[in-house]
């Protein structure tokens, strides 16, 4: 009699290998570096004089977010996590829709760092 195969984890690249974890730090800075709102808010110091610092401290939040859920993510997740960062941090309200494009942009060329599974890192609204 054979048994049913182990279901398989609804999303494995939420949690990638750690031989990706350097590149997808790259690429999550490269995408911030990218995002004009975060770098107006680094260049005129609106987080203080160690704004480009804090702008780091994202990038690693960024990294801990998709690299140790243990439970899929879901869209409401990374946005809150710019949302809050910007507008506690770098006393910045964005409302320009760039959250939003920043997110579509980790979902859709982040995933592919994780070789493991070409499937969205999170799960749309």
């Amino acid at each position: 009699m054979e048994s049913a195969p182990a279901p398989a984890p609804p999303f494995p690249c939420c949690r990638p290998n750690p031989d990706v974890l350097s590149p997808l730090r790259e690429g999550i800075l490269n995408l911030l570096s990218r995002w004009t709102a975060l770098q107006i808010a680094v260049q005129n110091q609106w987080g203080g004089h160690d704004s480009l610092k804090k702008s780091e401290r994202l990038a690693s939040d960024i990294l801990s977010l998709l690299s140790q859920s243990k439970a899929p993510l879901h869209v409401e997740d990374l946005e809150n996590l710019l949302h809050e960062t910007l507008l506690l941090t770098f006393n910045t309200e964005i409302e320009d829709g760039s959250i939003e494009e920043v997110h579509f942009l980790f979902n859709h060329r982040l995933c592919f760092l994780n070789p493991v599974s070409r499937e969205s890192r999170l799960i749309v609204k």
